[in-house]
């Protein structure tokens, strides 16, 4: 069950947060609008800029995950490619690669370091047979990591793409 379903529908092991199960499909379809408007955003700003096939190969795949209507925690290897790409950009001091990108990065290597597996089933544990508190769903960090390395590719790809001065050095 991806993001919108943990939140409005539950499921057998733990409550939904608000259970509005109706409006679960019109909420998923406006997060998967918003991931695909800036994927848009991103290529359209690069239309004149030379192809960076890692970091778009990235985006793409980013997006990909983030459609995903199954549950993340499986899937987090694959940011290793954007996020290594964004950080070996960020070493070479590459001017794509701002600070508001390093904070994204960042950000994702920190949420992604949370034991949020290991929390969940402590919880899950003492709440056995009855399903778990919803506040779990809040817990889990996977939404956040994926969501800060999109934006982070994204941006740096736009940096690229929109100015004369920012040149590319991979």
């Amino acid at each position: 069950v991806g993001l919108t379903g943990r939140l409005l529908i539950g499921g057998p092991d733990i409550a939904p947060l608000i259970h509005l199960p109706a409006l679960e499909p019109l909420l998923r379809y406006l997060l998967y609008g918003l991931a695909l408007a800036w994927f848009a955003w991103v290529l359209w700003t690069r239309r004149h800029a030379p192809p960076h096939p890692i970091g778009e190969y990235g985006l793409a795949l980013i997006a990909a995950l983030l459609l995903s209507p199954i549950t993340w925690e499986h899937a987090a290897v694959f940011l290793l490619l954007p996020g290594l790409y964004l950080t070996s950009r960020a070493l070479q001091s590459d001017p794509a690669v701002d600070r508001w990108t390093i904070g994204l990065l960042g950000f994702a290597m920190l949420a992604s370091c949370v034991p949020a597996g290991v929390i969940w089933q402590d919880i899950y544990r003492t709440t056995q047979p009855a399903p778990a508190p919803s506040w779990l769903n809040l817990v889990q960090p996977y939404p956040l990591v994926f969501v800060a390395c999109y934006l982070a590719l994204g941006r740096s790809l736009m940096r690229i793409g929109r100015s004369p001065y920012v040149r590319s050095t991979a």
